[in-house]
């Protein structure tokens, strides 16, 4: 059994194997968000590719359900909130289901319709979806693939806060089950050489690209707030995927 940091580049070339256990991450914001709405009382996440979509699962099948999500970072027109997991942080949803959709995680997570275990991590649940994920290798004989969203559509980009999570879900899941570490390439050697010169995760990913972006764009506390380490306990899982005659929904629980 192996664990590996897998691209969703390569996940699009390459088809995973049924049997293993995916690990989505998307630090800033979406894993993140997806999290904590859970951990506050969501019931259900409908997870879909764009806006457009999210307001046709809406209107035809679920009219009570919240629309919740972002593209190019902001909130969608007609949404009733953004990708803003410090905001929900302070809410209570009570049993209410979401419909979500955001730039790059949302994105990934419609990739993996063939894979027997989907989970949701981030570093607000960093080990405990490490002890979930090691947990099922071992108990069903799984490999593991931590997948880091970084930007949809330019593999190119080397998005620091969700490599960086990556490799410490990697690191936490090899002290909870024996598995071989089968992570290479050029983006995994830069995680590995930043985190040996950077104790101080939190300054790390506060200085990232993304973080300032997302300051500027005012989100700074969206920033503070998913840099937290084990935060949440909570790991939330795909249930399935359904297909709606053109647009697939992954449903999370």
């Amino acid at each position: 059994m192996f664990v590996e940091i897998l691209a969703p580049k390569m996940v699009k070339e390459n088809q995973i194997d049924y049997n293993s256990v995916c690990i989505v991450v998307d630090t800033f914001r979406a894993t993140t968000s997806i999290i904590t709405l859970m951990d506050l009382g969501v019931k259900r996440i409908y997870v879909v590719a764009n806006g457009e979509n999210a307001k046709i699962i809406r209107k035809k099948y679920a009219h009570k359900s919240l629309l919740i999500g972002e593209e190019g970072g902001l909130k969608i027109d007609g949404f009733d909130y953004g990708n803003n997991p410090s905001f929900f942080s302070d809410m209570h949803f009570n049993n209410n289901e979401v419909i979500f959709t955001s730039t790059s995680g949302a994105k990934t997570f419609l990739l993996l319709e063939n894979v027997k275990h989907v989970l949701v991590g981030s570093l607000v649940n960093l080990t405990s979806v490490a002890k979930v994920a090691a947990s099922l290798a071992k108990k069903e004989r799984l490999n593991i693939y931590v997948i880091p969203s970084g930007y949809f559509y330019d593999s190119n980009i080397y998005v620091v806060e969700d490599w960086v999570t990556s490799k410490l879900i990697l690191d936490k899941a090899l002290q909870y089950s024996p598995l071989i570490n089968s992570s290479k390439g050029e983006f995994y050697l830069k995680t590995k050489r930043l985190l040996q010169t950077n104790s101080d995760i939190s300054s790390l990913l506060e200085n990232s690209p993304n973080a300032i972006k997302l300051a500027e764009m005012g989100f700074t506390r969206d920033v503070d707030y998913a840099i937290q380490i084990d935060q949440q306990t909570l790991v939330p899982k795909v249930n399935k995927f359904v297909n709606t005659g053109k647009i697939k929904v992954v449903v999370i629980k």
